[in-house]
């Protein structure tokens, strides 16, 4: 969506230009606090300083449990065994590869000028991994350097397991595109959202946009050739938010809209003078098999997508009152705020819905877990009420972990932070289920295996929490 993804830009911004007026530092380094005894929520946590600003935005897990780090670097960072890498800009790309005792084993660095956001990445069974996000400026992932081609760009690029370069796209125009959101196929194939405006070639299939910014959908081989794209929208403004291939196979899209555009199933709910959230089922072809909509004129539900072993489930912040696909989501409390948590099956229909009061609601991610039930994470500031189970934060932004059961019950649920600022940046499961988280901090936070203390700005941090 929209607004979700201009929330996740401005975290970015924030990450990268911290929380306030932080001054720079001289220090470099990598901090590590690993856990005493089995009684710590982490096994192992990594603040990653230096000089600038740092924040961790992705993790995934390889099939063998090696974690890949994705986020942005300004300055000299120390990446522990693997060296110190120097930025170039004041957002430069960093991936690390992490073994599962946090080791890191190696990390590269793309950014040649200007900004750059990893919106989007996933990591493959072998610890290959694919990137997409938002260029502004130069930048290269070794395959030769990605000219600007004018406002923001969207790309995608692919490393191999050892960091070694697969193939690197950017598309653009004089006008604004973001690359979104990756989704793996069995195949080796990815499928590429994002949004765009103008017109933009993606590998020889020319797109132009119906209205002020559609949204494209791209599947690409594993060796860069792209099979086939197309767009989604109308002559108002659509954005895309989550991908995921769901338990069907379904590429499954979210999004933001406005008016009553017709994505290939019939108009949406025409959202009048407010906008919209929007659903979108796909084919393996790219053909659209339904698309569902539901107006943001009472209320709001911003969330993220991620496809379970039975359901796909959205989660994520709740304003107001919606009526959200023939279900209807209410914040309770005094703020007017809720976390949301939806199940949907692969027609789009509602499975069950629950909205938890909160005070104040930041980014929220989920990861299911094998034989069901699923995570959540996020970062919240006063208190949340996850089904009985009431956490307060300690100053500023904490971390939340809560763990559901198949029957859509929390059954557990940890608060982790300082006395200042934690924003989560992504989560994941192991393989032997285990946690991955990634974020900023600043200040001093402690994940359970004892205190980790950022520079004078915010800094990266990468945790394994047990399951």
């Amino acid at each position: 969506m929209q607004r979700r993804r201009m929330a996740g830009l401005a975290l970015g911004v924030g990450l990268l230009l911290g929380l306030g007026a932080c001054s720079k530092n001289d220090e470099t380094r990598v901090e590590t606090s690993t856990g005493p005894s089995a009684s710590g929520l982490a096994i192992w946590a990594h603040a990653l300083g230096a000089d600038g600003r740092q924040a961790g935005w992705h993790i995934g897990a390889s099939k063998t449990g090696e974690l890949v780090l994705v986020g942005t670097m300004e300055g000299s960072v120390n990446f522990g065994d693997a060296g110190t890498l120097k930025a170039a800009t004041k957002s430069d790309i960093f991936v690390a590869w992490l073994g599962q005792d946090g080791k890191i084993k190696r990390a590269r660095r793309f950014g040649d000028s200007g900004r750059h956001v990893p919106v989007g990445m996933v990591v493959d069974a072998q610890g290959g991994v694919v990137i997409s996000g938002l260029a502004d400026g130069n930048l290269d992932f070794g395959g030769g350097p990605l000219a600007d081609l004018g406002g923001g760009d969207a790309f995608v690029a692919a490393l191999g397991p050892n960091g070694e370069f697969r193939y690197a796209l950017r598309v653009g125009d004089a006008m604004m595109q973001n690359g979104g959101e990756i989704a793996l196929a069995e195949d080796g194939s990815v499928y590429w959202s994002g949004s765009f405006d103008g017109s933009i070639n993606i590998g020889g299939h020319t797109l132009t946009s119906a209205g002020n910014s559609d949204v494209f959908v791209a599947r690409i081989d594993k060796t860069g050739k792209v099979l086939w794209a197309k767009s989604l929208g109308g002559p108002g403004t659509e954005s895309d938010g989550s991908l995921v291939i769901d338990t069907k196979g379904q590429v499954v899209l979210s999004g933001y809209y406005e008016g009553a555009p017709d994505l290939g199933k019939g108009a949406l709910p025409d959202t009048g003078q407010a906008d919209g959230e929007m659903v979108v089922a796909l084919d393996t072809s790219g053909k659209v098999l339904w698309a569902k909509g539901a107006p943001n004129k009472t209320g709001f539900f911003g969330f993220a997508m991620q496809a379970g072993e039975s359901a796909t489930y959205l989660v994520g912040s709740v304003a107001g009152s919606i009526d959200f696909l023939g279900s209807n989501l209410t914040a309770q409390g005094s703020t007017g705020e809720g976390l949301g948590v939806v199940q949907i099956d692969s027609a789009g229909k509602v499975l069950r819905a629950d909205v938890y009061p909160v005070e104040r609601l930041g980014q929220v991610y989920t990861a299911p877990l094998k034989g069901g039930g699923l995570v959540l994470s996020g970062h919240f500031q006063g208190s949340i009420d996850l089904g009985g189970k009431k956490l307060t934060s300690e100053g500023e932004e904490d971390l939340f972990v809560a763990w559901m059961n198949t029957q859509g019950r929390i059954e557990r649920a940890e608060r982790l932070g300082g006395k200042e600022h934690e924003r989560i940046g992504d989560m994941a499961i192991t393989p032997d289920g285990h946690i991955a988280l990634t974020g900023m901090f600043e200040g001093t936070m402690n994940l359970g295996s004892g205190d980790l203390t950022s520079a004078k700005g915010p800094d990266a941090f990468v945790a394994l929490l047990r399951k």
